[in-house]
């Protein structure tokens, strides 16, 4: 019995040294859906490994890890499919504000900060223009300041009409190295926000206050609502 036994596991682990090492298993194909963002190219670069290798000794999360390292990349998987292929599936990440660095150029970011590339043209799209005050030097790749990534929650909100009226449009945003956040307005008045918190009220207080000291025919140079239970809002010097 005893034999029996230990013939059965010798040849069950025969049987895996030989499925580890044959070239019944070998990679042959990947299979790979391109997003909108991410390309085959960009897959098969980060998979190129894996063609020829045994599809047992193939490490998947290292795979992974080397998606994932794709800037759109949010999140991924690579599957095993027997006899001969991987498969990749992926999540991507969208646009979610233009965060500008101290050289000019300017970056597309995602919600978390993620960095993705470079803005170009049409793929700025709406999105809020984020000026840091201190040195930024984004990567694709890479995530941006843990102030600006605090103020991409602003950044939302002032394209949510239920939140910032389309009639005050907001040319960029301004963010310190506190974090503290100010929006210029295409009229050219600032909305000190102050801490991204407590921004629906804030924003809406602010908005009532333009529209009221329009309709008063007065201009002004900013309107702050670092506390919105006690708004400042200075009048234009003559």
């Amino acid at each position: 019995m005893f034999l029996a036994l230990a013939l059965v596991i010798a040849a069950a682990a025969g049987g895996v040294f030989w499925a580890r090492s044959s070239d019944a298993f070998r990679v042959e194909s990947l299979i790979l859906s391109p997003g909108r963002h991410v390309t085959k190219a960009q897959l098969r670069g980060a998979t190129s490994t894996a063609i020829g290798a045994n599809l047992l000794r193939i490490d998947v999360e290292a795979l992974k890890l080397k998606v994932a390292a794709i800037p759109y990349v949010r999140s991924a998987r690579v599957y095993r499919r027997f006899p001969d292929a991987l498969e990749v599936q992926f999540e991507e990440y969208e646009p979610a504000a233009v965060v500008q660095a101290s050289d000019g150029r300017r970056w597309l970011v995602a919600e978390g900060g993620r960095v993705l590339e470079t803005a170009k043209g049409t793929s700025v799209g709406n999105l809020t223009l984020i000026v840091p005050s201190s040195e930024a030097w984004p990567q694709a790749g890479g995530v941006v300041a843990p102030q600006v990534v605090g103020s991409l929650s602003v950044a939302a909100l002032v394209h949510d009409p239920q939140a910032w009226p389309a009639s005050h449009p907001v040319k960029r945003l301004v963010v310190d190295d506190f974090g503290k956040v100010v929006l210029i307005l295409g009229s050219g008045v600032e909305v000190r926000i102050g801490d991204p918190t407590h921004l629906q009220q804030k924003l809406m207080v602010a908005a009532r206050i333009i529209d009221l000291k329009l309709r008063e025919g007065r201009s002004f140079e900013y309107v702050d609502v670092y506390d919105p239970s006690w708004v400042v809002a200075l009048p234009k010097k003559p």
